[in-house]
């Protein structure tokens, strides 16, 4: 039974880190008050490349600038925009909540082209406008980690209007002026300040499997994983 509880333990910990982190990356008001966080479906751009201590992914990389958004999809696409760029290295990774990569338009695979990437919950029907290329998404939520190659801090007024010309756009607002909401309320009961992992690794048994127990219901296991 022991051995049991520890293969489940190991199984769920990349989902229940996964909802922390978004809580957490997600609990503010606006893309602005807080470095590296913004609320649901809006782009929070990283200026500068972040200090050794950095923790809100497990280990950064230091040659390019991020663009974190986290997707709710669950009621209808978000259409992601991505800009032309063939001379500058960027990859845009969706991962869903089971922390597996099902995406990642950027030069290396979609040759820098300009793109509108619908990304859409598993069991989305419907129709898309022309040009717009169906994502589909394991998970209704999606976290994107967008990296835009920056060399070295010079460079970083070079960068920044690329990032800018990232777009989120819901589907049913697709073809019109669109600018997200400017300030969302936010959950006084998420823990801002400890690391997700932290979090995770503090947490009781009965704390971690019946959080666990409620993602999976969102959240079902890959196929593969049955």
């Amino acid at each position: 039974m022991r051995s049991l509880a520890v293969d489940v333990y190991q199984y769920a910990y990349p989902l229940v880190v996964m909802d922390l982190t978004r809580r957490q990356m997600t609990n503010v008001p606006d893309a602005h008050t807080v470095s590296m966080r913004a609320p649901v479906n809006q782009f929070a751009h990283v200026r500068a490349h972040p200090s050794g201590e950095a923790r809100e992914v497990v280990r950064f990389n230091f040659d390019t600038l991020y663009s974190f958004a986290w997707l709710d999809v669950g009621d209808e696409p978000v259409i992601v925009s991505v800009p032309e760029e063939k001379e500058r290295y960027y990859l845009v990774p969706m991962l869903d909540m089971w922390t597996d990569v099902f995406a990642v338009p950027g030069t290396r695979t979609t040759g820098g082209h300009a793109g509108d990437f619908a990304v859409a919950a598993p069991g989305w029907e419907g129709e898309l406008p022309d040009g717009v290329e169906l994502l589909r998404a394991p998970t209704p939520l999606v976290w994107i980690m967008g990296r835009t190659q920056a060399n070295g801090p010079a460079d970083y007024p070079n960068v920044h209007p690329f990032q800018d010309s990232f777009r989120l756009t819901p589907l049913s607002r697709w073809g019109h002026a669109y600018s997200p909401p400017a300030e969302v309320a936010t959950d006084p009961n998420v823990d801002e300040v400890t690391p997700p992992v932290v979090q995770a690794n503090s947490m009781t048994g009965m704390e971690f499997f019946t959080r666990f127990a409620r993602l999976l219901k969102t959240h079902p296991p890959h196929f593969n994983d049955h």
